[in-house]
């Protein structure tokens, strides 16, 4: 964390700090009652707070400016300095939000465009013998398979902007492992121009031989994701908006439901593997590849066989935009589009 970080992360403790001290004293009678009234006046600074901490972020300028303008003048209104009708001027000039916005957005993305880094996670297994990982990319591409059998659980790297880190949370609740990785950035994240940088990637492999309850949050961004290789007692996979190719697990009698979001999806049911797939209709062409019969909106592979050691349900929400649902081996046009 860097010094304006640091810096910005100081404004709201203090704040509150104040505040504390000032009821403390008026209810210890240092401090008058009429003291709540003037504490009511000073609403004003909850806004200037939060925005001096995007200007002391270092990711935002104008949009904070103006929004400290306008709460200065609200100040000066409640206290009777100025005879300003606020209010009236909040709905005329409005506007200049939107103008800080896009001042923010031009400068500071141009100014902080390769201002990424590469954050390492790493998540030991600590003797679990099973799991339950959730997974939260937020912005970026994500590719994600199977690693090598070691005495990890989650591994890889992730590629963040200047206002962005990597959240890994993790406990063990007798012999499961739950974890969470995430992208975080502070809730004004949107106004300073980063989500345009478009150097994000994330890299993961999970251990292939825990069995695993698997949710991924896709967010936005492209997503590879090759899981054939993975024990899945479950999957939830929110397909966010982007394009989106996975492989499901050739193994096992997992649980699937993928909501399909914005964008084209590919779902590849690997080869030999007995699956029932239902599909919701949604807005967008659906194409089918591969050896299934279709029964109305639900497809079984020719292996089909519901007491099979290697069964896959699937639901898939369509959503928007096209649908693949193929069998391996692919079809070369379709291979292409996937790599």
């Amino acid at each position: 964390m860097n010094s304006r970080q640091r810096a910005s992360n100081l404004v709201w403790p203090l704040i509150l700090i104040v505040a504390g001290f000032v009821l403390l004293f008026t209810n210890l009678g240092i401090l008058s009652a009429g003291t709540w009234e003037t504490l009511i006046s000073l609403w004003p600074l909850l806004v200037m707070a939060p925005a001096l901490s995007m200007i002391l972020g270092g990711g935002s300028l104008f949009f904070p400016l103006t929004l400290i303008a306008f709460a200065f003048g609200f100040l000066l209104a409640n206290f009777g300095v100025v005879s300003w009708n606020m209010w009236r001027a909040l709905a005329t000039l409005w506007p200049l939000f939107l103008i800080g916005i896009g001042l923010d957005v031009l400068v500071f993305a141009r100014l902080r465009r390769h201002a990424t880094r590469t954050e390492t996670i790493f998540q030991p297994l600590q003797g679990a013998s099973s799991a339950e990982i959730k997974l939260e990319p937020g912005l970026g591409r994500l590719e994600l398979g199977a690693g090598p059998a070691t005495d990890a659980l989650v591994a890889g790297t992730a590629t963040v902007g200047p206002d962005e880190s990597i959240g890994t949370s993790a406990r063990l609740s007798g012999s499961e492992a739950r974890i969470k990785v995430k992208q975080q950035a502070p809730w004004y994240f949107i106004f300073t121009g980063g989500w345009l940088n478009a150097e994000r990637r994330w890299n993961l492999s999970l251990n292939p031989s825990v069995p695993t309850r698997l949710t991924i949050d896709g967010g936005l961004g492209s997503h590879m994701m090759d899981l054939s290789g993975l024990r899945l007692d479950s999957l939830k996979l929110d397909g966010g908006m982007g394009s989106m190719t996975v492989t499901l697990p050739a193994q096992g009698r997992p649980r699937i439901k993928i909501d399909g979001g914005i964008g084209d999806k590919t779902v590849i049911i690997p080869a030999g593997v007995s699956a029932r797939v239902r599909i919701d209709s949604g807005l967008g062409s659906r194409q089918v590849q591969g050896d299934f019969t279709r029964d109305g909106d639900t497809y079984t592979t020719r292996s089909y066989d519901p007491a099979a050691s290697n069964h896959l349900e699937v639901d898939i929400d369509h959503g928007i935009g096209s649908l693949t649902l193929a069998e391996l081996p692919l079809q070369p046009a379709l291979m292409a589009g996937a790599s």
